[in-house]
């Protein structure tokens, strides 16, 4: 709660958040034995930054990207590949469906509540987003 109610106030995602919760992610996924925990958190964190990288328009935060290390890990990890893919997906959609609710152009969206909603759902939900 405390980093969806950050990113819609102030549009960040602070580090004494996201950095502890990266750094436990990325020491507890080889002693767990997922093999897909590492790759998801790998992924999700290169499609925040890459596109970034090629165009300054389609664009993550810092914030965005250190989270998706964390979630990436966590949702990889309980719903494997399938699981990873949507929850990456839904996590846009989500963002997208904030445009409305706060009359803010895609450029300016914080996207760390869609994120933080689509591995909520990945997680507790497991077996329906692999179906």
């Amino acid at each position: 709660m405390a980093l969806t109610v950050s990113d819609l106030r102030e549009r960040r995602l602070p580090d004494r958040l996201t950095v502890p919760a990266a750094a436990l992610v990325w020491i507890l996924c080889p002693v767990t034995g997922h093999p897909w925990a590492l790759a998801g958190a790998l992924g999700w964190w290169a499609l925040c930054v890459v596109p970034g990288k090629i165009t300054l328009r389609l664009r993550a935060g810092g914030g965005d990207a250190k989270l998706a290390l964390s979630l990436g890990g966590i949702v990889a990890a309980v719903g494997g590949l399938p699981g990873w893919w949507l929850a990456v997906a839904a996590s846009s959609v989500l963002t997208l469906c904030l445009v409305p609710l706060l009359r803010s152009s895609p450029g300016t969206l914080p996207h760390g509540p869609g994120m933080l909603g689509a591995s909520w759902l990945a997680v507790i939900f497991p077996g329906f987003l692999t179906m």
